[in-house]
């Protein structure tokens, strides 16, 4: 396709170049006869009318019709950039609407998502594993150190977990949902600013991989996260822990029943009030399993690094 203007400016040059050649062939001597005698033989008007009509009757059509198509392809173009533009817009909505606004990784709207799809994955041979933990003490810290701290540890710690997750595990932070007094105004801006401190984990995998997760979770909390927390974000010296809970995903669950299996089973690791409680959703301890395979060793490790519970929801095993 070209473009008008172009068009413009091969007539403009097509017709120069013709009366440049004209002018040339009339003065030089040779043809200086020729130019003569067609001058002398009286060309019709008429004649010269209707070879003009004729190339006109050519090329109008052709200029015509290109101006329509030149035009039609710009109205394209900027249509096919406005529906770009549309569709990154829709697309950064979508992630905006399944992400927290506090710590930037995916809120529970996501986990309904995938626990939908995922569900639908499940099986003996695919077994997937839910996880809910829920920070020890963390309202101390927005009471006496500020909502704003409070955000920055809630940030960093969700950061650092989820920047970390293998490709079968995600990480998600769940919204704060307490049943609030009138009198209690800080758990009211509590809720405004942070959103809670309880977070879930969808992993493909077993229970003792789930477990396994946990663990090395823990591990790095004291190793690692604890100091970044103490020294550059409260400044006074602060040990994070967790309450958790383990549980399988099963074919077909609907959001209901998954999100209460996980839920039940943290409320029993929280109900000693002890640190760093994990429950677990089967009966399996270590002494039940090989020490000298991973299994038991992950089992082993937990024992170690949790107080377990006795208490296990077997009717939900069902």
């Amino acid at each position: 396709m070209i473009n008008p203007r172009t068009i413009h400016q091969i007539v403009f040059a097509a017709v120069s170049l013709m009366g440049s050649l004209a002018a040339i062939l009339a003065l030089a001597g040779p043809s200086a006869e020729f130019w003569q005698s067609l001058v002398f033989a009286k060309i019709s008007v008429n004649g010269l009318l209707l070879a003009l009509s004729l190339t006109l009757s050519f090329l109008a059509p052709f200029y015509i019709l290109n101006r329509r198509l030149f035009e039609e392809r710009a109205k394209h173009h900027n249509t096919v950039q406005m529906l770009d533009a549309a569709s990154i817009a829709l697309k950064d909505a979508e992630r905006l609407r399944h992400t927290d606004v506090i710590t930037g990784i995916p809120n529970q709207r996501k986990w309904d998502l995938d626990v939908e799809r995922i569900s639908k994955l499940a099986s003996d041979g695919r077994p997937f594993q839910q996880i809910m933990i829920d920070l020890d003490g963390f309202r101390e810290i927005n009471k006496k150190h500020g909502y704003a701290a409070g955000d920055k540890v809630l940030a960093f710690f969700a950061q650092s977990i989820h920047e970390g997750m293998r490709r079968n595990e995600e990480m998600y932070k769940r919204p704060f949902d307490e049943a609030i007094q009138d009198h209690e105004l800080w758990k009211r801006v509590y809720r405004k600013y942070t959103g809670g401190d309880e977070f879930l984990f969808l992993i493909e995998g077993t229970e003792a991989e789930a477990i396994g997760f946990l663990v090395r979770l823990q591990k790095r909390i004291d190793n690692e996260l604890n100091k970044h927390i103490s020294n550059e974000i409260l400044g006074v010296p602060y040990e994070l822990s967790f309450h958790g809970a383990v549980c399988p995903l099963y074919r077909d669950d609907d959001l209901a029943s998954a999100f209460s299996r996980v839920q039940d089973g943290l409320r029993v690791a929280n109900q000693t009030g002890r640190r760093s409680r994990v429950f677990w959703f089967s009966k399996t301890q270590a002494a039940d399993l090989d020490p000298k395979s991973w299994i038991g060793r992950a089992y082993a490790d937990a024992e170690q690094v949790f107080a377990v519970s006795d208490d296990v929801l077997s009717k939900q095993s069902a």
